[in-house]
């Protein structure tokens, strides 16, 4: 299973890409679930994905499961998962504070 994580379901640059990566990535077979705060799904464009809260998030990873994010700062959060593989399929446009947050000894990412 993928989850991918997200700030907010609100209207702001990632959140459609995320979405859509999560449709597509189901739709070839990988299930892939979004996790938003509090599970909130954005309604201001179609999508498919299955949506779930960060506590639900928390209780369903598994070792086998992928955390996927593309906000730096929810690199926390995923390092906190149970995920056996973690991945950011992109960073923001702010190099040097994305570099921070993934710094020497933090590497539970791949950039």
């Amino acid at each position: 299973m993928y989850y991918y994580l997200l700030p907010s379901a609100g209207v702001y640059g990632g959140v459609k890409k995320a979405y859509n990566a999560a449709d597509l990535l189901t739709a070839s077979g990988h299930p892939c679930v979004v996790a938003t705060p509090e599970g909130e799904c954005p309604t201001w464009f179609p999508n498919e994905a299955a949506t779930i809260d960060r506590e639900e998030l928390q209780q369903r990873c598994r070792r086998e499961d992928t955390g996927l994010l593309s906000w730096p700062p929810d690199a926390l959060v995923v390092r906190m998962l149970a995920a056996g593989r973690r991945f950011v399929p992109m960073l923001g446009a702010n190099a040097g504070a994305d570099r921070r947050v993934f710094a020497e000894g933090r590497r539970e990412c791949v950039a």
